[in-house]
């Protein structure tokens, strides 16, 4: 490793460091403080510790913006106080390591959902976990990647002896959230920029997408479920068929699965041909 790679690094770990650069000094001994100062110019004003400090405030205030910008029901309904201790702790168990803060919040619907150090703000917003899957969702479809969807116009042609061996692959950015708590509510009061209600304990099927540039969530009855489920597990359009078929009844299944499908390419979930 390069002399500069080695300070870069030096400084890096210092501006991270959970209890601040001063306590980090403090904590290393004289020699650490000593070997700062002879890399860091101080002056009258301040010296190197209390320089590398301000460094390490603005580092934790922008990422807790850009997590704030990413999660803003969960910010809404935890309070300022209670999302700036969530980020607080999420960054000391998961410190930003990607050189985009695009990936910053990744961590944290995991974190909440059972990460160690979560616990206090699982047992304090139990929600909080399902709200955070859902609003990652969110921004993973925003920034997926853009692809051709399938057209109704793709499929006029089609012999109905072919619709059996068709695959259906999901657009990108889609997915199918199935929570625990009933927080799809309050992401949209804050959409609307409204007073989030607080999620109540209960089984929802969310469908997550991107609409042009704007990603969207609405609830699925579970038969739509059943049918994103078999399309983000890539299987032919006869499968489809026959999960339709054991929850409506082999009658009804060939008129549902022609519904779905149309209600899929309404939407913009399919994506065109490889």
């Amino acid at each position: 490793m390069s002399e500069l790679a080695a300070i870069q690094r030096r400084i890096a770990a210092l501006v991270r460091a959970p209890e601040g650069v001063e306590a980090r000094l403090r904590h290393e001994g004289e020699a650490a403080r000593a070997e700062i100062e002879s890399r860091i110019r101080g002056d009258h004003r301040a010296g190197a510790a209390q320089r590398l400090e301000i460094y390490a405030h603005a580092y934790f205030h922008r990422i807790e913006g850009v997590l704030a910008r990413d999660y803003p029901a969960l910010r809404t309904l935890l309070g300022p106080a209670g999302f700036h201790d969530l980020v607080a702790v999420y960054l000391m168990a998961h410190p930003s390591r990607h050189p985009s803060l695009r990936q910053a919040g990744a961590a944290l619907p995991g974190f909440l959902a059972s990460g160690p150090a979560g616990e206090p703000f699982r047992r304090r917003w139990p929600f909080a976990g399902d709200l955070a899957r859902l609003e990652w969702a969110l921004v993973e479809a925003f920034d997926a990647s853009d692809l051709p969807l399938l057209a109704r116009e793709a499929l006029v042609g089609l012999r109905p002896e072919a619709f059996a061996d068709l695959v259906l692959r999901p657009a990108p950015g889609v997915a199918l959230l199935d929570l625990g708590w009933r927080v799809a509510a309050a992401r949209s009061a804050v959409d609307r920029e409204e007073p989030p209600p607080a999620p109540e304990r209960g089984r929802e099927a969310i469908l997550v997408r991107r609409w042009g540039e704007v990603p969207r969530h609405e609830p699925v009855d579970r038969i739509e479920a059943e049918a994103l489920r078999a399309v983000l597990a890539g299987v032919r359009f006869d499968a489809l068929c026959a999960r339709v078929a054991a929850l409506v009844g082999e009658d009804e299944a060939p008129a549902r699965a022609a519904g779905l499908l149309a209600w899929m390419l309404d939407r913009g979930l399919l994506a065109g041909p490889a």
